[in-house]
């Protein structure tokens, strides 16, 4: 069974249309430099040629933490539904990967079509027709001619989804979808073999590019952690020379 509709993982992906996760970054970095500066402002002992109202620090601060809150939130917990119903393949699907199989549902055409043109377009994926020595925008070109005119059958998104769990049961990626393709689109398949190259070439690149952006994703965290840890150290220098200034 494949019902997005009940799905969690595609209710977050539908919020994240609406409240895109890089604009609420922005507006979190812009709000708390304003809160630092505004802070910066008000309490510094060094004389500014004007003073900004202590309204604007709580403003600037509410609406950091607000937007902080959110992305917090939706990062640990709206990116990362448990699985309640295993009957239902969709559940199955991590964030990205339920992205671009709500592209796929969403367009006209032929299913796995699209969600290979989707892959092919994405950042994360990009790298590996380079890899691979393929010419990508040949790839996307001969799909896009092949879409149209096309129908969609959503016993496709089964078939591909039940390939890669009955191969492993865990979370469905990106890096999942591309090899189960191969088997399931006779146009990659073709083109694959045309440039005498097999859907292990193309697992081991997955696997491959995976394991990098895991790597930096896990460095990130690491400084991350360093960041905070800095800015809480300075705001604590910070609070103790307010507290000493107006002892």
């Amino acid at each position: 069974m494949f019902d997005p509709q009940t799905a969690p993982i595609f209710k977050a992906v539908k919020l994240s249309k609406i409240f895109s996760l890089k604009l609420v970054r922005f507006f979190e970095v812009v709000f708390f430099l304003l809160f630092l500066f505004s802070l910066i402002n008000i309490y510094s002992p060094i004389p500014f040629n004007f003073k900004l109202p202590l309204n604007l620090l709580y403003f600037s601060f509410f609406f950091w933490g607000i937007f902080f809150l959110y992305r917090c939130f939706f990062n640990q917990k709206l990116k990362n539904p448990e699985i309640k119903n295993p009957e239902n393949l969709a559940e199955f699907l991590d964030f990205e990967a339920a992205k671009a199989v709500d592209f796929a549902l969403l367009n006209e055409g032929d299913f796995t079509l699209l969600l290979l043109l989707y892959l092919l377009s994405s950042d994360k994926l990009g790298f590996i027709p380079k890899r691979l020595l393929l010419d990508q925008e040949k790839i996307k070109n001969e799909l896009k001619e092949k879409i149209i005119g096309t129908r969609k059958d959503l016993r496709e998104v089964e078939e591909t989804l039940s390939l890669i769990l009955r191969k492993t049961w865990r979370k469905i990626t990106i890096f999942d979808l591309l090899p189960a393709l191969i088997e399931t689109e006779p146009l990659l398949r073709e083109f694959l073999e045309s440039r005498h190259l097999s859907k292990d070439d193309v697992k081991e690149v997955c696997l491959w590019q995976k394991r990098i952006l895991s790597e930096e994703e896990r460095k990130k965290k690491i400084l991350g952690k360093r960041k905070f840890t800095k800015e809480r150290c300075s705001f604590r220098r910070l609070d103790s020379r307010i507290y000493y200034k107006f002892r």
